[in-house]
Protein backbone atom coordinates (compact mmCIF):
# COMPACT_ATOMS: atom_id res chain seq x y z
CA UNK A 1 0.00 0.00 0.00
CA UNK A 2 3.08 2.34 0.69
CA UNK A 3 4.23 1.63 -2.32
CA UNK A 4 1.16 2.26 -4.28
CA UNK A 5 0.90 5.93 -2.64
CA UNK A 6 4.34 6.96 -3.10
CA UNK A 7 3.27 6.15 -7.15
CA UNK A 8 0.19 8.15 -6.72
CA UNK A 9 2.29 11.16 -4.98
CA UNK A 10 5.24 10.90 -7.86
CA UNK A 11 2.49 11.36 -10.63
CA UNK A 12 0.84 13.97 -8.79
CA UNK A 13 -2.48 12.28 -8.01
CA UNK A 14 -4.38 12.25 -5.20
CA UNK A 15 -3.74 9.19 -2.93
CA UNK A 16 -7.33 7.89 -1.16
CA UNK A 17 -7.30 6.81 2.20
CA UNK A 18 -9.29 3.95 4.46
CA UNK A 19 -10.76 6.24 6.64
CA UNK A 20 -13.68 7.13 3.70
CA UNK A 21 -17.03 6.35 5.24
CA UNK A 22 -18.50 3.73 2.90
CA UNK A 23 -22.42 5.48 3.46
CA UNK A 24 -20.69 8.04 0.76
CA UNK A 25 -20.29 7.27 -2.18
CA UNK A 26 -18.16 9.99 -3.37
CA UNK A 27 -15.60 7.57 -4.85
CA UNK A 28 -13.87 9.05 -7.92
CA UNK A 29 -10.58 6.64 -10.06
CA UNK A 30 -7.76 8.64 -10.81
CA UNK A 31 -6.18 8.03 -13.66
CA UNK A 32 -2.50 6.92 -14.38
CA UNK A 33 -2.68 6.93 -17.98
CA UNK A 34 -4.56 6.57 -21.10
CA UNK A 35 -2.85 4.53 -24.11
CA UNK A 36 -2.71 4.15 -27.36
CA UNK A 37 -1.70 0.30 -28.54
CA UNK A 38 -2.22 0.87 -31.98
CA UNK A 39 -5.40 -1.08 -32.19
CA UNK A 40 -6.58 -0.50 -29.11
CA UNK A 41 -6.64 2.06 -26.22
CA UNK A 42 -5.39 0.56 -23.10
CA UNK A 43 -6.45 2.20 -19.48
CA UNK A 44 -5.01 2.76 -16.91
CA UNK A 45 -6.19 3.73 -13.13
CA UNK A 46 -5.05 3.44 -9.54
CA UNK A 47 -5.95 0.77 -7.26
CA UNK A 48 -8.37 1.29 -4.60
CA UNK A 49 -9.75 -1.42 -2.50
CA UNK A 50 -12.91 0.40 -1.59
CA UNK A 51 -14.45 -0.15 -5.86
CA UNK A 52 -16.31 -3.22 -6.28
CA UNK A 53 -15.69 -2.36 -9.88
CA UNK A 54 -15.39 0.66 -12.09
CA UNK A 55 -17.35 1.36 -14.71
CA UNK A 56 -15.62 3.11 -18.22
CA UNK A 57 -17.59 5.60 -20.44
CA UNK A 58 -16.65 7.07 -23.77
CA UNK A 59 -16.92 9.69 -26.04
CA UNK A 60 -16.98 8.89 -29.77
CA UNK A 61 -15.42 10.93 -32.37
CA UNK A 62 -17.29 13.42 -33.91
CA UNK A 63 -20.00 13.22 -31.78
CA UNK A 64 -21.21 15.77 -29.25
CA UNK A 65 -19.76 15.49 -25.70
CA UNK A 66 -22.33 12.38 -24.53
CA UNK A 67 -20.36 9.44 -22.88
CA UNK A 68 -21.54 6.50 -23.27
CA UNK A 69 -20.83 3.37 -20.64
CA UNK A 70 -18.84 0.69 -22.87
CA UNK A 71 -18.05 -1.51 -19.83
CA UNK A 72 -17.14 -2.45 -16.29
CA UNK A 73 -14.26 -4.40 -14.35
CA UNK A 74 -13.26 -4.93 -11.15
CA UNK A 75 -9.43 -4.51 -11.92
CA UNK A 76 -7.17 -1.54 -12.10
CA UNK A 77 -7.37 -1.50 -16.51
CA UNK A 78 -9.25 -1.73 -19.40
CA UNK A 79 -9.09 -2.39 -23.38
CA UNK A 80 -11.22 -0.47 -25.66
CA UNK A 81 -10.66 -2.63 -29.14
CA UNK A 82 -13.55 -1.06 -30.40
CA UNK A 83 -11.57 2.15 -31.73
CA UNK A 84 -10.05 2.54 -35.78
CA UNK A 85 -6.78 4.28 -36.77
CA UNK A 86 -6.26 8.08 -36.69
CA UNK A 87 -9.81 8.51 -34.31
CA UNK A 88 -9.84 10.74 -31.25
CA UNK A 89 -11.83 8.99 -27.62
CA UNK A 90 -12.05 10.82 -24.67
CA UNK A 91 -12.98 9.06 -21.81
CA UNK A 92 -14.25 8.92 -17.84
CA UNK A 93 -14.32 6.75 -15.23
CA UNK A 94 -16.70 6.24 -12.13
CA UNK A 95 -16.28 3.95 -9.48
CA UNK A 96 -19.20 1.10 -8.15
CA UNK A 97 -19.24 0.63 -4.02
CA UNK A 98 -20.43 -2.63 -2.51
CA UNK A 99 -23.93 -1.51 -2.40
CA UNK A 100 -23.82 -0.85 -5.81
CA UNK A 101 -24.07 2.83 -5.84
CA UNK A 102 -21.98 4.99 -8.40
CA UNK A 103 -20.13 7.25 -7.39
CA UNK A 104 -19.42 10.68 -9.87
CA UNK A 105 -17.36 10.55 -12.76
CA UNK A 106 -13.71 11.40 -12.89
CA UNK A 107 -11.75 13.71 -14.83
CA UNK A 108 -11.53 12.98 -18.55
CA UNK A 109 -8.89 11.66 -20.97
CA UNK A 110 -7.98 11.22 -24.21
CA UNK A 111 -6.05 9.50 -26.38
CA UNK A 112 -5.69 9.37 -30.50
CA UNK A 113 -5.17 6.16 -32.11
CA UNK A 114 -2.15 6.04 -34.96
CA UNK A 115 -3.29 5.70 -38.24
CA UNK A 116 -1.21 2.21 -38.01
CA UNK A 117 -2.53 -0.66 -39.37
CA UNK A 118 -1.22 -4.00 -38.97
CA UNK A 119 -1.44 -6.37 -42.37
CA UNK A 120 -1.25 -9.80 -42.35
CA UNK A 121 0.68 -11.88 -45.34
CA UNK A 122 -0.70 -12.07 -48.50
CA UNK A 123 -2.12 -15.25 -49.85
CA UNK A 124 -1.64 -16.82 -53.49
CA UNK A 125 -4.68 -14.99 -55.21
CA UNK A 126 -8.04 -16.11 -56.18
CA UNK A 127 -9.45 -15.72 -59.63
CA UNK A 128 -12.67 -13.67 -60.33
CA UNK A 129 -12.56 -13.88 -64.04
CA UNK A 130 -11.61 -12.40 -67.57
CA UNK A 131 -13.50 -9.76 -69.62
CA UNK A 132 -13.07 -9.46 -73.27
CA UNK A 133 -12.34 -5.36 -74.19
CA UNK A 134 -11.26 -4.04 -77.53
CA UNK A 135 -7.68 -4.89 -78.06
CA UNK A 136 -6.95 -7.61 -75.66
CA UNK A 137 -8.65 -9.06 -72.47
CA UNK A 138 -8.72 -7.70 -68.83
CA UNK A 139 -7.92 -10.21 -65.88
CA UNK A 140 -9.54 -9.19 -63.11
CA UNK A 141 -8.63 -10.98 -58.84
CA UNK A 142 -9.84 -11.11 -55.56
CA UNK A 143 -8.86 -8.44 -53.35
CA UNK A 144 -6.91 -9.16 -50.03
CA UNK A 145 -8.08 -6.72 -47.64
CA UNK A 146 -5.85 -6.13 -44.58
CA UNK A 147 -2.88 -7.92 -46.30
CA UNK A 148 0.58 -6.62 -46.85
CA UNK A 149 0.58 -6.67 -50.92
CA UNK A 150 2.82 -4.04 -52.70
CA UNK A 151 2.24 -5.11 -55.79
CA UNK A 152 0.87 -8.38 -58.20
CA UNK A 153 2.90 -10.52 -60.94
CA UNK A 154 0.50 -11.72 -63.73
CA UNK A 155 2.22 -14.85 -65.47
CA UNK A 156 1.38 -16.51 -69.01
CA UNK A 157 1.90 -19.44 -71.05
CA UNK A 158 1.27 -20.77 -74.02
CA UNK A 159 0.22 -24.62 -73.82
CA UNK A 160 1.09 -27.11 -74.81
CA UNK A 161 4.20 -27.48 -72.56
CA UNK A 162 5.21 -23.91 -72.57
CA UNK A 163 6.78 -22.84 -69.18
CA UNK A 164 5.12 -19.59 -67.70
CA UNK A 165 7.30 -16.25 -67.79
CA UNK A 166 6.20 -12.73 -66.24
CA UNK A 167 4.22 -10.39 -68.40
CA UNK A 168 3.73 -7.35 -66.25
CA UNK A 169 2.90 -5.93 -62.57
CA UNK A 170 0.13 -4.45 -61.11
CA UNK A 171 -0.93 -2.67 -58.18
CA UNK A 172 -4.62 -3.03 -58.26
CA UNK A 173 -7.09 -6.02 -58.77
CA UNK A 174 -6.55 -5.95 -62.60
CA UNK A 175 -4.60 -5.84 -65.61
CA UNK A 176 -5.37 -5.83 -69.41
CA UNK A 177 -3.15 -7.85 -71.67
CA UNK A 178 -2.97 -6.86 -75.46
CA UNK A 179 -0.24 -9.25 -76.62
CA UNK A 180 -2.67 -11.83 -77.54
CA UNK A 181 -3.42 -13.45 -80.83
CA UNK A 182 -6.76 -13.97 -81.82
CA UNK A 183 -7.95 -17.42 -81.38
CA UNK A 184 -4.96 -18.86 -79.40
CA UNK A 185 -5.46 -19.65 -76.14
CA UNK A 186 -3.70 -18.65 -73.41
CA UNK A 187 -2.99 -19.86 -69.42
CA UNK A 188 -2.76 -17.26 -67.02
CA UNK A 189 -1.68 -17.28 -63.20
CA UNK A 190 -0.53 -14.69 -60.60
CA UNK A 191 1.54 -14.06 -57.58
CA UNK A 192 1.26 -11.52 -54.73
CA UNK A 193 4.07 -9.42 -53.31
CA UNK A 194 4.14 -7.94 -49.80
CA UNK A 195 6.97 -5.47 -48.28
CA UNK A 196 9.83 -7.33 -48.08
CA UNK A 197 9.05 -8.62 -51.84
CA UNK A 198 8.22 -12.33 -50.77
CA UNK A 199 6.11 -13.84 -53.44
CA UNK A 200 3.38 -16.04 -52.19
CA UNK A 201 2.91 -19.28 -54.56
CA UNK A 202 1.11 -18.85 -57.67
CA UNK A 203 -3.03 -18.79 -57.98
CA UNK A 204 -4.93 -21.17 -59.92
CA UNK A 205 -4.52 -21.22 -63.78
CA UNK A 206 -7.11 -19.59 -65.91
CA UNK A 207 -7.57 -20.26 -69.57
CA UNK A 208 -8.54 -17.85 -72.02
CA UNK A 209 -9.01 -17.63 -75.80
CA UNK A 210 -8.68 -14.50 -77.03
CA UNK A 211 -11.91 -12.64 -79.64
CA UNK A 212 -11.68 -9.95 -80.85
CA UNK A 213 -14.40 -7.18 -80.25
CA UNK A 214 -16.20 -6.65 -83.50
CA UNK A 215 -18.75 -4.31 -84.13
CA UNK A 216 -22.04 -4.61 -84.82
CA UNK A 217 -22.66 -5.43 -88.93
CA UNK A 218 -25.55 -2.62 -88.38
CA UNK A 219 -24.55 0.36 -86.58
CA UNK A 220 -26.46 1.56 -83.93
CA UNK A 221 -28.42 5.33 -83.91
CA UNK A 222 -26.09 8.14 -84.36
CA UNK A 223 -25.33 10.37 -81.10
CA UNK A 224 -25.82 13.53 -80.77
CA UNK A 225 -25.00 16.38 -78.02
CA UNK A 226 -28.16 17.00 -75.87
CA UNK A 227 -28.10 20.70 -74.43
CA UNK A 228 -29.08 21.43 -71.10
CA UNK A 229 -29.77 24.63 -68.74
CA UNK A 230 -28.08 25.40 -65.30
CA UNK A 231 -31.51 25.74 -63.35
CA UNK A 232 -29.50 26.42 -59.81
CA UNK A 233 -25.69 24.86 -58.31
CA UNK A 234 -25.71 24.58 -54.87
CA UNK A 235 -21.64 24.48 -53.64
CA UNK A 236 -19.46 24.76 -50.40
CA UNK A 237 -20.40 28.33 -50.36
CA UNK A 238 -23.95 27.64 -49.99
CA UNK A 239 -24.17 24.75 -47.68
CA UNK A 240 -21.04 22.66 -45.82
CA UNK A 241 -21.06 19.87 -48.51
CA UNK A 242 -18.26 17.94 -47.86
CA UNK A 243 -18.78 14.36 -50.21
CA UNK A 244 -22.35 14.45 -51.81
CA UNK A 245 -22.61 10.58 -52.74
CA UNK A 246 -26.27 10.63 -54.06
CA UNK A 247 -29.39 12.56 -54.89
CA UNK A 248 -33.45 11.88 -54.92
CA UNK A 249 -36.37 13.98 -56.25
CA UNK A 250 -39.76 13.81 -54.02
CA UNK A 251 -42.30 12.79 -56.53
CA UNK A 252 -45.27 14.80 -54.77
CA UNK A 253 -43.24 17.96 -53.21
CA UNK A 254 -40.56 17.69 -56.14
CA UNK A 255 -38.12 18.32 -53.02
CA UNK A 256 -34.49 17.49 -53.62
CA UNK A 257 -32.80 15.07 -50.84
CA UNK A 258 -28.93 15.30 -50.84
CA UNK A 259 -26.82 12.39 -49.69
CA UNK A 260 -23.49 13.75 -48.24
CA UNK A 261 -21.18 10.64 -47.09
CA UNK A 262 -19.00 12.79 -45.20
CA UNK A 263 -21.78 15.19 -43.36
CA UNK A 264 -23.06 11.67 -42.30
CA UNK A 265 -26.51 14.01 -43.18
CA UNK A 266 -29.20 14.41 -45.86
CA UNK A 267 -29.86 17.92 -47.06
CA UNK A 268 -32.92 19.10 -48.57
CA UNK A 269 -33.24 21.45 -50.54
CA UNK A 270 -36.91 23.00 -52.17
CA UNK A 271 -37.30 22.19 -56.43
CA UNK A 272 -35.15 25.65 -56.89
CA UNK A 273 -32.13 24.38 -54.75
CA UNK A 274 -33.10 26.58 -51.89
CA UNK A 275 -31.72 24.72 -48.82
CA UNK A 276 -34.81 23.79 -46.11
CA UNK A 277 -33.60 21.38 -43.61
CA UNK A 278 -31.30 18.52 -42.78
CA UNK A 279 -31.65 15.12 -41.55
CA UNK A 280 -28.87 13.12 -39.59
CA UNK A 281 -25.93 14.37 -39.03
CA UNK A 282 -25.75 12.26 -35.55
CA UNK A 283 -23.49 9.82 -34.32
CA UNK A 284 -25.18 7.18 -34.58
CA UNK A 285 -28.57 5.22 -32.70
CA UNK A 286 -32.26 4.16 -33.31
CA UNK A 287 -32.94 7.12 -36.10
CA UNK A 288 -28.78 8.61 -36.67
CA UNK A 289 -27.22 8.32 -39.33
CA UNK A 290 -23.38 7.40 -39.19
CA UNK A 291 -23.02 7.62 -42.88
CA UNK A 292 -25.31 8.16 -45.37
CA UNK A 293 -24.15 6.81 -49.02
CA UNK A 294 -27.20 6.28 -50.94
CA UNK A 295 -31.20 7.14 -52.07
CA UNK A 296 -34.15 5.45 -52.58
CA UNK A 297 -38.23 6.86 -53.19
CA UNK A 298 -41.02 5.99 -52.26
CA UNK A 299 -43.98 6.86 -54.39
CA UNK A 300 -45.31 8.21 -50.97
CA UNK A 301 -42.29 10.04 -50.64
CA UNK A 302 -40.70 8.22 -47.86
CA UNK A 303 -36.74 8.62 -48.41
CA UNK A 304 -34.94 5.48 -48.26
CA UNK A 305 -30.89 6.53 -46.89
CA UNK A 306 -28.26 3.57 -46.97
CA UNK A 307 -26.38 3.52 -43.93
CA UNK A 308 -23.49 1.21 -44.48
CA UNK A 309 -21.91 1.61 -40.79
CA UNK A 310 -25.47 0.49 -39.05
CA UNK A 311 -25.80 -2.34 -41.93
CA UNK A 312 -29.36 -0.91 -42.47
CA UNK A 313 -31.55 1.40 -44.19
CA UNK A 314 -32.97 4.46 -42.41
CA UNK A 315 -36.94 5.03 -44.19
CA UNK A 316 -37.97 8.72 -43.19
CA UNK A 317 -41.18 10.66 -43.84
CA UNK A 318 -41.31 13.54 -45.85
CA UNK A 319 -41.18 16.14 -43.31
CA UNK A 320 -37.72 14.37 -41.88
CA UNK A 321 -37.94 13.17 -37.54
CA UNK A 322 -37.19 10.08 -36.51
CA UNK A 323 -36.29 7.17 -38.96
CA UNK A 324 -37.61 3.87 -38.93
CA UNK A 325 -34.27 1.30 -39.46
CA UNK A 326 -34.73 -1.39 -41.60
CA UNK A 327 -31.61 -4.05 -40.82
CA UNK A 328 -30.28 -5.31 -44.09
CA UNK A 329 -29.47 -8.79 -43.33
CA UNK A 330 -26.28 -10.25 -44.99
CA UNK A 331 -24.11 -7.53 -44.27
CA UNK A 332 -22.02 -6.64 -41.77
CA UNK A 333 -20.97 -3.65 -39.73
CA UNK A 334 -17.58 -4.57 -39.53
CA UNK A 335 -17.14 -4.65 -43.57
CA UNK A 336 -19.51 -2.30 -44.60
CA UNK A 337 -20.37 -2.20 -48.31
CA UNK A 338 -23.78 -1.22 -48.68
CA UNK A 339 -24.00 1.75 -51.27
CA UNK A 340 -27.44 2.43 -52.45
CA UNK A 341 -30.97 1.85 -52.80
CA UNK A 342 -34.38 1.37 -54.80
CA UNK A 343 -37.49 0.96 -54.65
CA UNK A 344 -39.00 -1.93 -56.39
CA UNK A 345 -42.47 -1.78 -58.74
CA UNK A 346 -43.61 -4.12 -54.87
CA UNK A 347 -42.34 -1.60 -52.58
CA UNK A 348 -39.68 -3.54 -51.16
CA UNK A 349 -36.33 -2.49 -51.46
CA UNK A 350 -33.17 -3.57 -53.41
CA UNK A 351 -30.15 -2.63 -51.64
CA UNK A 352 -26.71 -3.02 -53.45
CA UNK A 353 -23.86 -4.39 -51.31
CA UNK A 354 -20.32 -3.74 -52.91
CA UNK A 355 -17.66 -5.27 -51.29
CA UNK A 356 -19.74 -8.28 -51.88
CA UNK A 357 -20.47 -7.94 -55.29
CA UNK A 358 -24.67 -8.58 -54.77
CA UNK A 359 -28.09 -7.20 -54.35
CA UNK A 360 -29.76 -7.67 -50.99
CA UNK A 361 -33.59 -8.12 -50.97
CA UNK A 362 -34.17 -6.87 -47.31
CA UNK A 363 -37.65 -7.52 -45.71
CA UNK A 364 -38.94 -9.80 -48.79
CA UNK A 365 -40.15 -12.60 -46.63
CA UNK A 366 -40.20 -15.97 -47.91
CA UNK A 367 -37.78 -14.91 -51.04
CA UNK A 368 -33.85 -14.90 -51.78
CA UNK A 369 -31.59 -13.07 -49.83
CA UNK A 370 -30.46 -11.50 -52.75
CA UNK A 371 -28.52 -12.26 -55.93
CA UNK A 372 -25.35 -11.61 -57.63
CA UNK A 373 -22.56 -12.80 -56.78
CA UNK A 374 -18.30 -11.94 -57.98
CA UNK A 375 -17.20 -11.99 -61.63
CA UNK A 376 -17.89 -11.20 -64.92
CA UNK A 377 -20.39 -13.57 -66.29
CA UNK A 378 -24.29 -11.62 -67.14
CA UNK A 379 -25.70 -11.65 -63.49
CA UNK A 380 -22.38 -11.10 -61.65
CA UNK A 381 -20.71 -8.09 -60.50
CA UNK A 382 -17.36 -6.55 -59.68
CA UNK A 383 -18.09 -3.61 -57.38
CA UNK A 384 -21.10 -2.45 -58.12
CA UNK A 385 -22.51 1.24 -56.94
CA UNK A 386 -25.82 2.71 -57.35
CA UNK A 387 -29.33 1.33 -59.29
CA UNK A 388 -32.00 2.87 -60.12
CA UNK A 389 -35.86 1.42 -60.74
CA UNK A 390 -38.10 1.59 -63.81
CA UNK A 391 -41.89 1.94 -64.43
CA UNK A 392 -42.28 -1.60 -64.94
CA UNK A 393 -40.22 -2.35 -61.64
CA UNK A 394 -36.69 -3.61 -63.44
CA UNK A 395 -33.82 -2.89 -61.39
CA UNK A 396 -30.85 -1.29 -63.16
CA UNK A 397 -27.53 -1.65 -61.77
CA UNK A 398 -24.04 -0.15 -62.23
CA UNK A 399 -21.98 -3.02 -62.45
CA UNK A 400 -18.88 -0.50 -61.76
CA UNK A 401 -15.67 -2.40 -62.11
CA UNK A 402 -17.10 -4.68 -65.22
CA UNK A 403 -17.82 -0.79 -66.74
CA UNK A 404 -21.24 -1.51 -67.93
CA UNK A 405 -25.13 -1.38 -66.68
CA UNK A 406 -27.16 -4.50 -65.35
CA UNK A 407 -30.87 -4.85 -65.74
CA UNK A 408 -33.04 -7.17 -64.02
CA UNK A 409 -36.83 -8.25 -63.69
CA UNK A 410 -38.27 -7.00 -60.03
CA UNK A 411 -37.53 -10.65 -59.38
CA UNK A 412 -33.71 -10.19 -59.26
CA UNK A 413 -33.79 -12.58 -62.86
CA UNK A 414 -31.06 -11.50 -65.27
CA UNK A 415 -32.98 -9.58 -68.37
CA UNK A 416 -29.75 -7.61 -70.18
CA UNK A 417 -26.51 -5.60 -69.55
CA UNK A 418 -25.16 -2.67 -71.63
CA UNK A 419 -22.04 -1.22 -71.96
CA UNK A 420 -18.14 -2.02 -72.31
CA UNK A 421 -14.85 -0.91 -70.90
CA UNK A 422 -13.44 2.01 -73.46
CA UNK A 423 -12.91 5.52 -73.32
CA UNK A 424 -15.04 7.82 -75.33
CA UNK A 425 -18.28 8.06 -76.49
CA UNK A 426 -20.47 5.04 -75.88
CA UNK A 427 -17.30 3.64 -72.93
CA UNK A 428 -18.21 3.25 -69.73
CA UNK A 429 -14.62 3.52 -66.99
CA UNK A 430 -16.68 3.82 -63.97
CA UNK A 431 -20.29 4.05 -64.02
CA UNK A 432 -21.92 5.32 -60.79
CA UNK A 433 -25.47 7.00 -61.29
CA UNK A 434 -28.31 5.20 -62.92
CA UNK A 435 -31.52 6.78 -64.05
CA UNK A 436 -34.87 5.72 -66.16
CA UNK A 437 -36.27 8.29 -67.92
CA UNK A 438 -40.22 7.82 -68.60
CA UNK A 439 -39.28 7.25 -72.09
CA UNK A 440 -37.50 3.93 -71.52
CA UNK A 441 -34.24 6.11 -71.38
CA UNK A 442 -30.93 5.25 -69.12
CA UNK A 443 -29.26 7.97 -68.09
CA UNK A 444 -25.28 6.74 -67.02
CA UNK A 445 -22.80 8.64 -64.70
CA UNK A 446 -19.49 8.35 -65.35
CA UNK A 447 -17.35 9.44 -62.48
CA UNK A 448 -13.98 8.84 -64.22
CA UNK A 449 -14.48 9.92 -67.82
CA UNK A 450 -17.03 13.24 -66.11
CA UNK A 451 -19.33 12.45 -68.28
CA UNK A 452 -23.52 11.94 -68.59
CA UNK A 453 -24.50 9.34 -71.25
CA UNK A 454 -28.02 8.95 -72.34
CA UNK A 455 -28.63 5.00 -73.71
CA UNK A 456 -31.71 4.11 -75.46
CA UNK A 457 -33.74 0.47 -74.00
CA UNK A 458 -31.81 -1.73 -75.84
CA UNK A 459 -28.06 0.22 -75.03
CA UNK A 460 -27.14 2.22 -77.72
CA UNK A 461 -26.13 5.72 -77.64
CA UNK A 462 -28.43 8.00 -77.80
CA UNK A 463 -26.76 11.43 -76.32
CA UNK A 464 -24.07 13.16 -74.25
CA UNK A 465 -25.43 15.65 -71.87
CA UNK A 466 -23.92 19.18 -72.74
CA UNK A 467 -24.23 22.83 -71.12
CA UNK A 468 -26.50 25.73 -72.94
CA UNK A 469 -23.20 26.30 -75.53
CA UNK A 470 -23.45 22.68 -76.50
CA UNK A 471 -20.23 21.69 -74.71
CA UNK A 472 -20.39 18.82 -72.73
CA UNK A 473 -20.81 19.34 -69.05
CA UNK A 474 -18.02 20.07 -66.81
CA UNK A 475 -18.46 17.75 -63.57
CA UNK A 476 -16.27 16.63 -60.67
CA UNK A 477 -16.64 13.39 -60.76
CA UNK A 478 -20.44 12.30 -60.73
CA UNK A 479 -22.27 9.86 -58.78
CA UNK A 480 -25.74 9.73 -58.05
CA UNK A 481 -28.21 11.38 -60.42
CA UNK A 482 -31.70 11.49 -60.32
CA UNK A 483 -34.37 12.97 -63.02
CA UNK A 484 -37.67 14.91 -62.26
CA UNK A 485 -40.52 16.75 -63.52
CA UNK A 486 -40.33 19.53 -65.48
CA UNK A 487 -37.49 17.64 -67.65
CA UNK A 488 -34.98 18.07 -64.79
CA UNK A 489 -31.76 16.26 -64.18
CA UNK A 490 -29.84 16.57 -60.30
CA UNK A 491 -26.29 15.42 -60.11
CA UNK A 492 -24.36 14.66 -56.81
CA UNK A 493 -20.76 15.23 -57.81
CA UNK A 494 -18.24 14.17 -55.32
CA UNK A 495 -15.20 15.99 -56.25
CA UNK A 496 -16.22 19.04 -56.71
CA UNK A 497 -18.59 19.01 -53.59
CA UNK A 498 -21.73 20.51 -55.36
CA UNK A 499 -25.42 19.35 -56.54
CA UNK A 500 -26.38 20.61 -60.30
CA UNK A 501 -29.87 20.61 -60.99
CA UNK A 502 -30.21 21.37 -64.97
CA UNK A 503 -33.27 21.50 -67.12
CA UNK A 504 -32.30 19.08 -70.26
CA UNK A 505 -33.97 20.76 -73.68
CA UNK A 506 -32.59 19.34 -76.69
CA UNK A 507 -30.14 17.56 -78.94
CA UNK A 508 -27.25 20.56 -80.36
CA UNK A 509 -26.92 20.69 -83.52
Amino acid sequence: MLRLLGAAWLLGLPAFSRAAPESAPRLVPSWIAALDRSDRAVLVWIHDHRFASVRVYRSTPGAQPEFKLIGETRESTFEDTRVVAGGVYRYRLTAVDARGREGPPSQEMGVRIAAKVVRRPPVKPVWMGYLPVGNGVTLKWAEQEGADVIAYNIYRRTPPGTEFTLVSSAKGTSFTDTGLQPGQPVIYAITALDSTFVETPFSEELSVTYVPYQAPATPGPTWRLRRTRLVAMVTRADQPLLRPADVAVGPLSGSVYLADSGRNRIFVFNANGEFVRSIGGGAGGPSELRRVTGLGMGRDETVYAVDPGQAAVFAFGSQGGAGRRIPVPGSAPAAPGLVDCAVGGDGGLFVVDNANHTVLLPGRWGGPAGFGSAGFGAGEFSAPTFCSTDAEGNLYVADTLNARVQVFSGAGEFVRAFGRSRRGPGGMLRPKGVAVAANGEVYVADSWQNSIQVFSGTGQLVAILADESGAPLDLGSPNGISLGAGNRIYIAERLSARLQIREILDEAP
